[in-house]
């Protein structure tokens, strides 16, 4: 437990629990002392830290609990099913340090038809997350994930990281 210590009160927080304690000084009256006023409040939030196992069953689930927080923070409107998957899709290919173009994007029969997959990816383009370069043919664009989305994926490998620990 971390003690702070100011003129009048001395908080303590953390602790394997999460709990926080403020004791405040009353002041004294005619000379005599009243003692001090405290209350506590307790952070669910870290609780999971507490009753966590190291099983792989464990580790997933903290790992969804701390994601929810993130995806709840996030900077930009949230995603629904399918523009995750499309979003990740997208991630992955750029990490493979392959184009992807829009319409490599509408070859793809798992995410629905063409025209389902266009109006996803308008949708991701106007909430933020991704964005259309072009390329040296000006009929094709090139579809990015933007720096705030990268950022929503840096904030989720802290989660992973979390929840292993």
């Amino acid at each position: 437990m971390v003690a702070i210590r100011h003129k009048s009160a001395q908080v303590y927080q953390g602790g394997p629990l999460g709990i926080s304690i403020t004791l405040t000084r009353l002041p004294a009256v005619a000379g005599v002392p009243q003692g001090f006023e405290g209350s506590a409040s307790f952070h669910p939030a870290q609780e999971a830290e507490v009753t966590k196992s190291n099983t792989g069953a464990d580790i997933y689930l903290h790992f969804l609990q701390l994601s929810q927080r993130v995806r709840g923070a996030a900077a930009l409107p949230a995603l629904d099913p399918l523009e995750e998957r499309m979003l990740g899709m997208i991630a992955l290919a750029l990490r493979r340090h392959e184009r992807l173009c829009v319409r490599d994007l509408m070859t793809h029969a798992e995410l629905g038809a063409p025209a389902t997959i266009h109006g996803r990816l308008k949708s991701m383009r106007e909430k933020g997350w991704v964005a259309l370069a072009d390329t040296e043919d000006a009929r094709r664009k090139q579809v990015q994930v933007t720096a705030p989305a990268m950022r929503y994926f840096a904030r989720l490998a802290r989660c992973m990281v979390l929840a292993m620990r």
